[in-house]
Parts: C-alpha cells; structure tokens; sequence
C-alpha cells in the first residue's frame, strides 16, 4: 500500500486512502533455494524452506553431526566432537568413522531451524571397540614381533602395522569388534628365488 508519489501508508489494506494504491512489494524478489515470497505491508518476507535461513532464504542452516559420524559433504574426522555440515550439503550419505558402528540413516533428518544438531535420523554409535587389551599374536604368522602396546587404539575394522619378515609380503592385523585381533600371515613373495 502506497501513496502514488509520497510513500508508504501505515495500513495493511489500502482502504479509505486517498490515491493510496496495492503495489506487489514481491515484484523483482528472488527468494532463493525454494523460498517464497510473501507480500506486505511496504514490505515482503522471504518465506525459507526446510534447512534455509537470511532475508533472501540464501544462508543455508549448519548442523553437527555427533561424534564418528560423517558426511561426505563435512571436513572433519571421526575423532571430533562433532561434524558441522550445511543441511542440504550434508546429502551424501551419513558414514560411520574407524571405531563407530552402526547403520546411519538420514532419511528423516531434520535440523532446527537455526541450526544446532540433526534430529530424527539414525546415528553411529561409539559401541565398537578398540583393540587395547591384548596383543596380537604373531608368532606363526611370518611376522616381526610387535612392540608391546604399538597396536592399542586400532579401531574395529582397522588394521595395525605390521613388518613381514624378508622374503615374505601382505599380511593383515586387523582389529575385530571383540577387541581382539585377527592376524593374517604374511606370504612367501613369489618373485623370491630359492636358494
């Protein structure tokens, strides 16, 4: 509501003005990533969908992801405390980090409106262990010895290093989900020439 040539007029109708005119305040408005625009008073709002926010619905909302569990679109590892992605950035799917288990699933996430943290979808999960407790066993498996405590901290699914011994190649120490490891052995290298 305008008058013709002095400006705006402090009712939202229009009505009993004289030369008062209903102008499309919306005219020329972009309202970004779906948004819509909503005529006002001298005014519009930029109405934002799910996981926008600014005057123009440009700024997409952040959220964290909790601990071990990832986005392809997030730039953090899984031992930070948390993962901050852009909402609708974030549609790769969720992983889970070395040490975390679980099936992640972002189907129904959905994020406060100012951002904050995921809610509704399923996490991973901190329940998988890693192999601190024992020690693997490489004594049959054409290994080198490993240093007491060199594989703490590996995380399930993870492997530990390990040096094979010469003329020997590949070979695995895995952590498993029991906190124990499963020691592949290492192989005679078939390049090697008998002696």
């Amino acid at each position: 509501c305008r008058l013709k040539s002095q400006g705006p007029w402090p009712t939202a109708d229009c009505s009993d003005q004289c030369g008062a005119v209903d102008v499309d305040d919306c005219t020329g408005v972009d309202c970004q990533n779906g948004g819509t625009c909503v005529d006002g008073t001298n005014a519009y709002t930029c109405q934002c969908a799910p996981g926008y926010t600014g005057v123009l619905c440009d700024t997409a909302n952040s959220c964290t992801l909790p601990k071990g569990t990832l986005s392809d679109g997030a730039e953090c590892g899984s031992d930070d405390e948390g993962c901050t992605v852009a909402v609708l950035e974030a549609a790769a799917p969720f992983t889970c980090g070395p040490g975390y288990g679980g099936s992640p699933d972002k189907a129904n996430a959905a994020c406060d409106t100012d951002g904050g943290t995921f809610s509704g979808a399923t996490f991973c999960s901190g329940s998988t262990t890693t192999c601190d407790a024992a020690e693997p066993d490489t004594t049959s498996a054409n290994m080198q010895a490993i240093a007491a405590d060199a594989c703490d901290g590996t995380a399930t699914d993870q492997t530990c290093a390990h040096t094979c011994l010469p003329d020997f190649g590949r070979g695995s120490i895995t952590c498993t989900s029991d906190g124990t490891y499963d020691v592949v052995p290492c192989a005679v290298n078939s390049c090697t020439l008998p002696k």
